[in-house]
């Protein structure tokens, strides 16, 4: 799937599923610990505004938006080996299915007195900005090529 580079350079995928592989870590490596961060300060702020309620809604909205952003990475994982048309579809089919669970959850949570809806909504909005904001990063910063084509017989290079 990959192939290292002369001099110990970083390892340069050689197929499809080595790229989205290689897009993949890029992306939990560079939005994992922003997250996790934003995630905290979101439940410790609520926390000392609104009280227990905002405890327990910014946990909520941190787990929500944590476990959705950790699901994109595992179905990207997951799908790699498909075909890129394929991939786009199953893309968009989880999306689709964390907007459905968002909506369920949201519908299950409306109303109830030990949370505060404000607190679960503002710290899962600010940890799903800020881990996109860094999986963007860490896409970009992947060194994978542009085009990769598969090796050919008549290629005495490959």
């Amino acid at each position: 799937m990959t192939k290292n580079e002369p001099g110990g350079a970083a390892a340069i995928p050689t197929t499809h599923a080595g790229a989205v592989l290689t897009y993949a870590d890029a992306m939990l490596r560079a939005a994992l610990w922003p997250g996790l961060a934003v995630a905290v300060v979101g439940i410790v702020v609520s926390t000392v505004v609104t009280g227990v309620p905002g405890l327990v809604g910014g946990a909520i909205g941190a787990g929500l938006a944590l476990g959705g952003s950790l699901f994109t990475l595992y179905m990207m994982r997951r799908s790699a080996e498909l075909q890129p048309m394929m991939l786009m579809g199953v893309a968009l089919g989880s999306f689709f299915a964390k907007l459905i669970a968002l909506f369920i959850i949201a519908t299950l949570l409306k109303g109830v007195s030990w949370l505060n809806a404000r607190s679960l909504a503002f710290t899962m909005l600010a940890t799903f900005a800020v881990w996109t904001y860094f999986e963007v990063r860490g896409f970009r910063s992947a060194k994978v090529p542009t085009l990769i084509m598969p090796p050919s017989d008549a290629d005495p290079d490959a």
